[in-house]
């Protein structure tokens, strides 16, 4: 998972562009995942052992929960 990496990564000291580069995103995206990472305490040690699903849920917390309601035809 790209979390995961961007962690590691960020842990040995690289700079977010070479990040970027190493997991095919935008710089800009990857300092968005550290700083939602950071604001939620999240880490490289804790990342690897949550599924992707649960380290989704802990940095976009306002995506889950929410039920999307659609009109029928």
């Amino acid at each position: 998972m790209k979390v995961t990496e961007i962690l590691r990564l960020r842990e040995m000291a690289i700079n977010l562009r070479d990040i970027a580069s190493a997991v095919d995103c935008s710089k800009t995206t990857v300092g968005e995942i550290l700083n939602r990472c950071k604001d939620c305490g999240l880490t490289y040690e804790e990342a690897v052992k949550l599924s992707p699903e649960r380290i989704n849920e802990l940095i976009y917390p306002d995506s889950f929960g929410r039920k999307q309601f659609k009109d029928e035809p």
